[in-house]
């Protein structure tokens, strides 16, 4: 303190040099503690009072001096300079304390040098190696997985998390904790604090890890499974939600983007739930899954047939970015192998019709059932978890690919049955139907018997839009037609297509279409879209015309879809497209364009083909032919002059003709050439009586007429007439029945009654 007083830097002491003296003075003390006497300690105090600015200014120099790592000093406190040292207590090195003290520890600082010792040791492991205890420490932090995945700040995440890593990738037993190693997919995707962007970056490789030793489809499956309870839950954030969700479907994208889209295959069912959230609002969740729709189509090529049912602005947006793809030209390459795996070259998947069945070994599910466990103990239960718990017991044992068929199964049915019936809680409603779908997905055709007693009460839940989704009710009932023919689900379905609900009506349609482009549908009939397609356009049709826009729609859409894969048949014109209404049709052309994009629509090709209909105004009831008029040539149709034929004036009915002829007198009717008439039609007998008969009328009057016309004309013009021979102006005039307007050529003006008197005065004259 005095140097540093004396020099005007403030009180620095050496640290190496203030410890070591702190040392000796609490040894001094230890060892002479009779050697201050109270003389001595009063005079201590005497000359600590009588200087009071000496003690208060190593405050100063605390806060003006600064820790100096170069000369290793730091500054005086009142406490002799030790309260810093609480501020440093992360860094501090807890080497000598035991591992197992420090991973088990409440403080962050021990945790991670415990997370951090254990992982060098993990990386250090050489597997095969003769030391002693070499392989302990996967022991110990096996035991302390739990307290890894409690990790809540980004520095003990870090630090846990990536020892975990090392601990799945070099750990030699962990075959033997499958199921272990299993469960971390679900607690890291429910993990609360799973949408920080550190937990978001270091997961990914842990999940990646996991499939490497438990395969895809295991993990596959637990992410649905994830989902799924994720989206029945009632009580839930939408934004953190949404964050989940989108998450998972980040885990898929790595998955396709290290194992390839064989080991990742669509089958999996990733695709549904891709198609299912891309129109979200949600920006991210968008984005994650576009993702996995460009990787996929960057290892499969086309992939048209697995997004049929996206939208058009969402296939629009997912071109152009695979227009963006192929311009950069990246090469996929598969970087993971599960570790089951046979070496040698993966086979690359081409298409989705190309995948075959996964010929695996049928499995006795029956034997792996607890010992006591009985389906019908759920009716005694209260609580719907347990229910839940004791069905999903069943539903584990039944998830394989084939099962060992046994009369067993069949006593489950009628518990089945009743609680798709009666149970209203969707989570237990939902672990029952799967208990039923894995059935027929693993017996085949040895459950069809039983298939067909569940498939109508599955589907009378239809009206229930809380079960009836695509993860409770829909895919399980999909899932039956491993054990039953689709025309068996068409019939089911007829009395939900004629409902009144628009909401049935509308997702029977969709379950029609989904279904006869299922996997299990394809394998058992290759031609069901042409084998079906008399009767599902007819189950269809009346519904294109249906008062709800959305029905119609739907409707539409399955009509556009079976005339687009049965569009070389000659059937589609007689089954669909004929029997399409006019004004419907534009609707049908909208569906058309989603699917077969460039193709011109036979709908629209079909109606400018047909002639307009008949008006209204004649109540419905066709025109004459000879009324109908012929279109009339564009400019462009005109013919040359010498090659326009004679003009052909279109024929009247018989009565117009007789009275047209009757008021045209002899000498215009021969001045005027007789028009040639070219009938419309082909006459028939009774047609050519009746012509005849008005010819014969028309003829007697054209005579009666020549003949009052020249008694009229002689009457009025006499050149050699006398004054006797004057007659009066009443007996000139002709009768008003026969008057007739002459010819403009033949035309004399008969006088007026005062000029006919005139007239024999000037001829005396």
């Amino acid at each position: 303190g005095k140097l540093g007083a004396s020099q005007g830097q403030g009180p620095v002491i050496n640290m190496a040099a203030a410890s070591s003296e702190v040392m000796e003075q609490s040894t001094a003390e230890e060892v002479e503690p009779s050697i201050s006497s109270p003389s001595n300690e009063k005079e201590e105090q005497a000359q600590e009072a009588s200087s009071p600015s000496a003690a208060k200014e190593p405050l100063v120099a605390e806060v003006s001096t600064p820790f100096s790592p170069e000369t290793g000093a730091m500054p005086i406190t009142p406490s002799g300079g030790m309260e810093g040292l609480s501020e440093l207590a992360g860094e501090q090195d807890y080497s000598s304390e035991p591992l197992a003290d420090r991973l088990a520890s409440k403080d962050l600082g021990r945790r991670c040098s415990g997370y951090a010792e254990a992982q060098a040791e993990m990386e250090a492991f050489v597997q095969g190696a003769d030391s002693e205890g070499s392989g302990d420490i996967f022991q110990l932090f096996g035991t302390h997985i739990d307290t890894c995945l409690t990790e809540t700040l980004p520095k003990g995440q870090d630090a846990a998390i990536s020892a975990l890593a090392v601990y799945l990738g070099k750990c030699p037993s962990i075959e033997d904790r499958l199921d272990e190693v299993r469960s971390l997919v679900r607690k890291f995707t429910e993990h609360k604090a799973i949408d920080k962007p550190k937990m978001q970056s270091l997961v990914p490789n842990v999940i990646l890890l996991v499939a490497e030793i438990c395969g895809c489809p295991a993990v596959m499956k637990e992410l649905t499974e994830s989902m799924t309870e994720l989206e029945n839950a009632k009580k839930k954030s939408q934004g953190f939600f949404k964050k989940q969700v989108a998450f998972i479907i980040k885990l898929v994208y790595h998955l396709l983007s290290d194992f390839g889209s064989s080991t990742m295959s669509p089958e999996l069912g990733y695709v549904r739930t891709v198609l299912k959230y891309i129109t979200d609002s949600d920006r991210g969740l968008r984005e994650a899954c576009y993702s996995v729709l460009v990787e996929l189509s960057a290892w499969m090529g086309d992939i048209s047939e697995a997004i049929t049912s996206m939208e058009e602005p969402q296939k629009k947006e997912l071109a152009k970015r695979l227009e963006t793809l192929k311009e950069e030209e990246v090469k996929r390459e598969v970087r993971r192998k599960c570790r089951h795996a046979k070496d040698g070259p993966e086979p690359v998947a081409k298409g989705l019709a190309g995948i075959e069945l996964d010929l695996a070994d049928a499995v006795d599910a029956l034997k792996k059932l607890p010992k006591g466990w009985c389906i019908t103990k759920v009716h005694g239960m209260e609580k719907w978890k347990e229910k839940m718990e004791h069905l999903q017991v069943l539903s584990g044992v039944l998830d394989t690919q084939r099962l060992v068929p046994c009369d067993g199964y069949a006593t489950f049915v009628p518990t089945l049955q009743r609680m798709l019936k009666t149970e209203s809680n969707i989570p237990v409603v939902t672990e029952a139907a799967k208990c039923m779908g894995l059935m027929a997905r693993g017996l085949r055709k040895d459950f069809e018997k039983q298939a067909k007693m569940l498939l109508p009460v599955a589907l009378a839940r239809i009206n229930d839009k809380s079960v009836w989704k695509p993860n409770a009710l829909i895919e399980r009932v999909e899932q039956l037609l491993w054990a039953l023919p689709f025309e068996l689900l068409l019939e089911e379905l007829r009395p939900h297509i004629a409902s009144k609900s628009l909401f049935v009506k509308k997702e029977a349609l969709n379950l029609l279409l989904r279904a006869l482009d299922l996997r299990q549908v394809q394998l058992s009939c290759p031609d069901a879209f042409q084998r079906f397609l008399p009767a599902v356009a007819a189950a269809s049709l009346p519904l294109i015309d249906d008062s709800d826009n959305t029905v119609r729609q739907e409707a539409a859409k399955l009509l556009a879809t079976l005339v687009f894969r049965n569009k070389d048949s000659a059937e589609v014109g007689p089954l669909v497209i004929d029997k399409l209404p006019a004004h419907r049709r534009t609707g049908f052309a909208d569906e058309w364009k989603k699917i077969a994009k460039d193709l011109p629509c036979p709908a629209l090709e079909m109606e400018q083909r047909t002639p307009a209909p008949t008006s209204p105004a004649h109540g419905g009831r066709r025109p004459a032919p000879n009324r109908q008029s012929p279109p009339s040539p564009g400019p462009s149709e005109a013919p040359a002059e010498s090659e326009k034929p004679k003009a052909v004036r279109q024929p009247e009915g018989p009565v117009t003709a007789a009275v047209r002829a009757a008021q045209t007198p002899p000498s215009a009717a021969a001045a005027r050439p007789e028009p040639v008439v070219t009938p419309a039609v082909a006459t028939t007998p009774e047609t050519s009586d009746l012509v005849a008969q008005m010819a014969a009328e028309i003829r007697s009057l054209r005579s009666k007429v020549e003949r009052m016309e020249k008694e009229r004309t002689e009457a009025v013009v006499q050149p050699d007439a006398s004054p006797s021979t004057f007659q009066p102006r009443s007996r000139l005039r002709a009768p008003s029945g026969e008057r007739q307007r002459a010819p403009l050529g033949e035309r004399q003006r008969a006088p007026s009654g005062d000029r006919q008197r005139a007239a024999p005065s000037c001829e005396l004259q």
